[in-house]
């Protein structure tokens, strides 16, 4: 990959293409072992970021209300936080082996995470769920601790109390009242290999055309239960991400491989939204009635009528890669980010439309 000009790579000591043409072949030669090496990761623009020594996937990530520029990244290695002028900096001393985070929408923005303490970390296996009051310097447990490894969290973006966790194996969908302290598991009943194949039991759309009440325009039919999905691969990407609604307390999104499902009150009862293998979903908090997914078949998907319709924006990864998460700013919904199977992270400053590479992890 080329580094833009008038750009500056920096590793340890700044070293620009112009400054490296002055220093001839050893300097682009000592350039290039790096490259090879995997110290650098990936570009921002036209800026180099620095792989901190263990990280060799992005799982999620969550944006700063206070800054649309200041993203935290959960990864193998920790928590990572990548800002303004390519810096990708460790966000505390504990590494963790990180599968999902969410930020609560109140000051002080508490980060919550799961995943798996690293070596001498004083934390319970798995995690549960862990908060840092600090930006991910440190930790605290919260609830399910040394019970289950969350693969997706999600906070209600009106009650901070009201968190959702989707743990995949063994395919469950939890959600807490009271910020994480007590959960409550449903099994997700019909789990089939259909289902992970992209097959919806016929059950999901009823045949009646009774309007659900409060529910997006044009949905129809009774919700029934979450036939739910085929749990991943243990480092695989979650089977299962979630989109709380911004107004309505007690809706739902759910991207699952049988479709993108809405739910009228807390995960209870399931309504097919869209159709196929939808891997990835969002809501706008300034405007819930746009919604980004992501589908398997047909790239990035966004809304602009609360799920009514579709508009492919023209993002469509190769298969197998796809989208694991996308986070569209609380503040400024024009940037959007999102995380990739392959464990990149993707930023967008017209709303979905293009795109950059922000991370590409290293090799080992």
């Amino acid at each position: 990959m080329a580094v833009c000009r008038g750009m500056v790579a920096r590793l340890g000591t700044a070293a620009g293409p112009d400054v490296a043409a002055a220093r001839g072949t050893a300097a682009r030669r000592a350039l290039a072992a790096l490259l090879i090496a995997g110290l650098l990761l990936g570009v921002t623009g036209c800026t180099w970021l620095r792989r901190p020594p263990g990280f060799t996937q992005v799982r999620a990530l969550g944006l700063d209300p206070r800054d649309p520029d200041r993203v935290y990244l959960a990864t193998d290695g920790g928590l990572l936080v990548a800002g303004p002028g390519g810096r990708l900096e460790p966000a505390g001393a504990a590494r963790l082996d990180l599968t999902a985070l969410a930020i609560a929408p109140v000051e002080p923005w508490p980060l919550y995470a799961s995943g798996r303490p690293g070596p001498g970390v004083d934390l319970p296996d798995p995690l549960g769920m862990v908060v840092s009051p600090d930006g991910g310097r440190t930790w605290t447990p919260v609830g399910l601790s040394g019970e289950v490894r969350l693969s997706h969290l999600a906070v209600s973006p009106i009650d901070p109390r009201l968190v959702y966790g989707w743990a995949d194996p063994p395919g469950q969908l939890y959600h807490s009242e009271d910020g994480g302290a007590t959960w409550t598991a449903r099994t997700a009943a019909g789990v089939a290999d259909g289902v992970a194949a992209g097959v919806i039991g016929a059950a999901m759309v009823a045949s009646t055309a009774t309007d659900i009440p409060g529910s997006p325009a044009g949905v129809s039919g009774t919700p029934t239960a979450l036939p739910g999905a085929a749990a991943e691969e243990d480092n695989g990407p979650p089977a299962v991400a979630l989109a709380p609604h911004p107004r309505a307390r007690d809706q739902l999104l759910a991207a699952t491989p049988g479709g993108l499902l809405w739910s009228p009150d807390r995960g209870q009862r399931w309504q097919t939204l869209l159709a196929g293998p939808v891997t990835a979903v969002a809501y706008s908090l300034q405007d819930p009635q746009v919604i980004l997914a992501y589908h398997r078949e047909e790239g990035l998907m966004e809304s602009r009528n609360g799920g009514r319709t579709w508009t492919a924006l023209g993002l469509r990864l190769p298969a197998p890669d796809g989208v694991a998460q996308i986070a569209i700013h609380p503040v400024a919904p024009a940037v959007v980010y999102l995380t990739t199977f392959r464990g990149e992270v993707l930023g967008s400053r017209d709303g979905g439309r293009t795109w950059k590479t922000v991370v590409r992890p290293g090799r080992r």
